[in-house]
């Protein structure tokens, strides 16, 4: 399968605030900072731990379903990854973000139509958006999952 461009460096973040070296146990936006600064250092179920907890505090954090869903999407979980990103757009139906990154996740569980769906939303939303447009067409080209070389490979078996 041709590569596609990972959104997980971009990452959504909520302003900066003084929260000093403890997280405050009832904001979720400290809980999402951390998870996002677990993401920096790698630490990777120390961010899925503090994105739930983002979500655990506030269900409508459309942005904790967004870096939650990429660390999963990063993860190889696309399942959850899915998921995450659906809870993503039923909150933001208008961020373009979350279609491009719900098209990875569906590209890599080799569901090339769902997600050529996703990534025409988020062209539709953002057009000048040129990573949409790029996987989009991966999708388009590779529809059964194929990779590149495997099927010129293929067409050169054919003619000879």
């Amino acid at each position: 399968m041709p590569p596609t461009i990972d959104a997980v460096s971009v990452l959504d973040r909520v302003p900066d605030s003084d929260q000093g070296p403890h997280l405050d146990p009832d904001d979720a936006g400290s809980f999402f900072n951390q998870g996002n600064d677990d993401v920096d250092s790698c630490n990777v179920s120390a961010a899925i731990t503090n994105f739930s907890q983002a979500i655990f505090l506030n269900p409508n954090f459309a942005f904790a379903y967004n870096n939650r869903g990429l660390v999963f999407h990063g993860q190889g979980d696309h399942v959850r990854a899915v998921t995450d990103f659906d809870h993503d757009i039923r909150l933001n139906p208008d961020e373009a973000k979350a279609y491009y990154n719900r098209g990875n996740a569906y590209s890599a569980q080799g569901d090339h139509a769902l997600a050529i769906l996703d990534f025409d939303q988020a062209v539709r939303l953002d057009s000048d958006d040129a990573s949409a447009y790029y996987n989009r067409s991966n999708s388009i080209d590779n529809p059964a999952g194929r990779s590149t070389t495997t099927s010129r490979e293929f067409k050169q078996g054919e003619s000879e």
